[in-house]
């Protein structure tokens, strides 16, 4: 999602973004090397995709967070991922981004229906 000019945000079809670089390792396996990962920040997100697992964002210092417990929580440019941890590293991402494509639709689903005006007299 991207802020347009009003500071409301718009959808994009565009997901989270990895670029890397294929490397060996010190210990001759084949890698990863993270040069950046491009998602939205924590802040851009509801709030209930954030409390529930899985989920992933951008924190404030730059750090990509997916608490998986493949390895650390951060990770950041630089980082090298061996081949193996990388797929996983994928497969959890998407699994992030599909728990959040339904919660989206559902906040869209109730957008339709949650208006109008009542009157309580307590």
């Amino acid at each position: 999602m991207k802020r347009n000019e009003k500071g409301q945000f718009t959808a994009t079809k565009k997901g989270i973004v990895i670029k890397i670089e294929r490397v060996m390792t010190d210990y001759g396996q084949k890698g990863f090397k993270i040069l950046s990962i491009e998602a939205l920040k924590e802040i851009d997100l509801p709030k209930e995709y954030t409390t529930q697992h899985p989920y992933c964002y951008t924190s404030t210092s730059g750090c990509f967070y997916m608490p998986t417990g493949l390895r650390s929580n951060c990770t950041k440019g630089g980082d090298i991922l061996v081949e193996s941890d990388f797929e996983i590293f994928k497969v959890e991402i998407a699994k992030c981004g599909t728990r959040l494509q339904k919660i989206n639709k559902a906040r869209r689903e109730l957008k339709k229906t949650w208006h109008g005006k009542k009157t309580y007299v307590v």
